[in-house]
């Protein structure tokens, strides 16, 4: 996943986007420099946004700011197939009998915390 998109998903959930100033720490432990964010003067972490926390914790979010159904419509209208390959050829026929929806490639994918992750991300990228 790009930055923008971790930016996006980490300012959702409500944390700081650590930005690089010019201080850091030295870890004598394992002999490690790390950089501290210049705003919040945090030691510099950004999440990954692949694992079942990540996932979880997207889905608590968008659950209390009342967004849930909202996201779900939207991934569900979609033009993505179980990859998330843009599907060409899906009619509207084929959207309103759920066909996408209930085959079982399309639920793994949606339910693969990488997958639902981005799929937040481009969720909230499109919000007004």
């Amino acid at each position: 996943m790009k930055d923008e998109y971790r930016k996006i998903l980490t300012e959702f959930l409500g944390k700081c986007w650590h930005e690089q100033g010019n201080k850091s720490r030295f870890n004598p432990w394992n002999q490690t420099q790390t950089f501290i964010c210049a705003k919040c003067d945090a030691c510099i972490n950004r999440r990954p946004f692949d694992s079942w926390q990540d996932l979880g914790d997207l889905k608590r979010k968008l659950e209390g700011k009342k967004q849930w159904a909202t996201f779900l419509k939207s991934a569900f209208e979609s033009d993505l197939d179980a990859d998330g390959n843009a599907i060409e050829d899906l009619d509207e026929s084929a959207r309103s009998d759920g066909e996408k929806f209930y085959n079982p490639d399309f639920i793994g994918w949606l339910l693969n915390p990488k997958s639902f992750c981005q799929l937040v991300a481009d969720y909230l990228k499109m919000k007004p």
